[in-house]
């Protein structure tokens, strides 16, 4: 498999605080990789320095087998969809022109949109099951409605890698295997995709492979089977754990918050 996303001895600081220190990470074509870890341990940072949106302190960074420092916008976009936790302004647009603007990459300088960009932006919104925002304004609409209108962007932007950032935390239970669903379907057809989550069971029933971070560092790495275990995850997250299979899989691991 080709690697999509190859990072190699990635550091970041913030003012006082070191975010990632010294990360390996990649992302193959057909591949599904969750990031797990607690909060502040450095996962949507690294998001960040992948898409290009922030520049590491030290390390390299390549997408699609080229060095990702010196792309232009419009070919980084090309190559890499992110859909974060939620935007920081609202914008005061309509959902379908909002997801349009996923296909800038695809237009020429000046260059109206055609058939084929609305077409994917139709398509985008229907497999999120948007179609019923398609016509409202993005301010007014829930978390979780607006999360799946940031998702059918990404996807309408057409690109071999998307990055997801917690995709699933404001959203219902159905919805939330609706777009795990269709990251599976997105690497069914040769896309690599990263996926932030906090969810263990959703990483357990999903993921190809998961790397997990502690302190901006790499704490484990590897098939689901090899991290999801008590002696893998209590040092990370405690000891408030319980641990079992899923149904009708025992080879995927159950983990779930267990009180005391």
């Amino acid at each position: 498999m080709v690697d999509l996303a190859y990072a190699t001895g990635i550091t970041f600081d913030y003012p006082g605080v070191r975010a990632l220190d010294g990360v390996d990470f990649s992302v193959r074509a057909g591949e599904l990789v969750c990031l797990l870890g607690p909060n502040g341990s450095g996962k949507s940072t690294l998001l960040r320095v992948l898409a290009g949106l922030a520049d590491p302190s030290d390390g390299t960074v390549s997408l699609g087998g080229r060095p990702s420092r010196g792309m232009s916008s419009r070919d980084r976009a090309r190559t890499v969809a992110v859909v974060p936790q939620g935007l920081p302004r609202i914008p005061s647009l309509h959902v379908r022109d909002f997801v349009l603007g996923g296909r800038y990459a695809h237009l020429g300088l000046w260059r109206a949109a055609r058939a084929e960009d609305f077409a994917a932006v139709e398509d985008a919104l229907q497999r999120v099951d948007a179609m019923d925002c398609a016509d409202r304004l993005l301010v007014g609409m829930s978390g979780g409605q607006r999360q799946r209108v940031l998702i059918a962007r990404a996807l309408a932007q057409g690109s071999d890698l998307v990055l997801f950032d917690e995709p699933t935390a404001s959203l219902d239970p159905e919805h939330q295997l609706l777009v795990m669903d269709l990251v599976v379907d997105l690497v069914a057809k040769g896309c690599g995709v990263a996926v932030v989550t906090h969810d263990f069971n959703l990483a357990s029933q999903y993921a190809d492979r998961i790397v997990m971070l502690d302190e901006g560092r790499i704490a484990a790495a590897g098939p689901v089977d090899d991290v999801l275990r008590r002696e893998v995850l209590e040092p990370v997250y405690g000891s408030r754990l319980w641990f079992g299979a899923l149904p009708g899989d025992p080879g995927r691991p159950l983990v779930i918050s267990w009180r005391d």
